[in-house]
Order: C-alpha cells, then sequence, then structure tokens
C-alpha cells in the first residue's frame, strides 16, 4: 500500500498494540523498538521474536530479513532469535515483555 502510515506507540503502561493488515495478503512489517535488554515479542497469541536492545532502539525489517540500527551497515541479526514477524490480513495484536518505552510498526499491507 502506498502512503500507508506507520503506527507510533510511546509505552507508559500498555501492553499491546493493535495493527490492522488492511491488504488480502498477509504482510511484512518493518517494526522499530526503543528501549533496552531483551524485549519478547508476540503476534496474536504466537511467539515471534526476542531481540536483545543494547543500543536505544533497533529495526526489524521482515522485507529484507534483517535487523539493525541506523541502516543495514550496522546488523544486528546476532542478537535476535526466532523468526521475522508477518501479519495475518485484518486486526494483529502485537505485545511484548521486556523494557520498551516505544514501538513503530509499518504494516507494509499487500494485495496480489
Amino acid at each position: 500500500m502506498l502512503n500507508e502510515q506507520p503506527i507510533e506507540l510511546d509505552i507508559d503502561t500498555e501492553t499491546s498494540l493493535v495493527v490492522n493488515n488492511v491488504g488480502l495478503e498477509k504482510s511484512k512489517p518493518i517494526i522499530t523498538l526503543y528501549g533496552s535488554g531483551v524485549v519478547e515479542i508476540q503476534i496474536n497469541t504466537s511467539a515471534a521474536f526476542q531481540i536483545n536492545i543494547d543500543d536505544s532502539y533497533v529495526t526489524v525489517n521482515s522485507m529484507i530479513e534483517e535487523a539493525y540500527k541506523d541502516n543495514i551497515s550496522t546488523l544486528k541479526n546476532r542478537q535476535m532469535t526466532g523468526e521475522f514477524p508477518i501479519l495475518s490480513v485484518g486486526d494483529n495484536t502485537i505485545t511484548w515483555t521486556g523494557n520498551l518505552t516505544k514501538i513503530v510498526v509499518e504494516p507494509h499491507s499487500r494485495w496480489l
């Protein structure tokens, strides 16, 4: 989808974020996580991945299957375990455990 707006949440007490994939196919989002330490992300009821945020934020890019800070010349793949996230068609509930202060999700809704 062109011009799809990222979904951004500054975290105070929230423990979940609902992201809508408005397309007709599963999508490969780009998720930027701000915080510190080990964070585990779940999408709907499945554990997606775990990552150690060692430098204020990290981006998990399912489009190219890379984790990085700033750009892909600063890879963080060794700090990630699990699968790159996929968003199902419709609403997807993202939950987390760990020290997150902000999450930004670019859904990348798709049609064939």
